[in-house]
């Protein structure tokens, strides 16, 4: 993320930085740390433990 967002040097981004993110950049990352996590970790986890059925969907 450091480097799609050009920050390597400063090794930490902003939350202007993150929101110039690509999707397609977040998607990728996504599917890789949920392949990698056995689907444990990702960005999407969040999202889709709260729809699982049965869940409270009110946060």
């Amino acid at each position: 993320m450091l480097a799609v967002a050009n920050r390597q040097s400063e090794g930490w981004l902003r939350e202007e930085d993150a929101e110039k993110i690509p999707c397609k950049e977040l998607r990728t990352i996504d599917n890789l740390w949920l392949k990698y996590s056995q689907g444990k970790f990702g960005i999407s986890v969040p999202t889709r433990n709260i729809q699982k059925p049965g869940r409270n969907k009110t946060i």
